[in-house]
């Protein structure tokens, strides 16, 4: 199946072909790819999101750092289960 350079006439020519009842199916799967085409430029400019969020990483690193008395470190789920059932 080849990907290059399809044109527009050879995409209809397929759908005609697909029967009747799996045309639902195509037209979803034709609005999830029309969906994900305009949101592509959204997701590939989130570098400053994903700047923001490192930022926020190695600020908890640092803190965490600094203040090593503060961390409570549960040796297994039982144990973190029976420090926080009061909350």
């Amino acid at each position: 199946m080849g990907t290059a350079n399809v044109t527009v006439e050879e995409v209809v020519s397929a759908l005609r072909r697909v029967p009747s009842q799996k045309l639902p199916e195509v037209l979803t799967f034709i609005e999830f790819l029309e969906y994900q085409a305009e949101h592509s430029e959204v997701e590939l400019d989130n570098t400053s999101e994903d700047a923001g969020l490192w930022a926020a990483v190695e600020a908890n690193h640092a803190y965490k750092a600094k203040h090593p008395g503060e961390m409570i470190i549960h040796e297994s789920a039982d144990d973190f289960l029976a420090d926080t059932s009061d909350l």
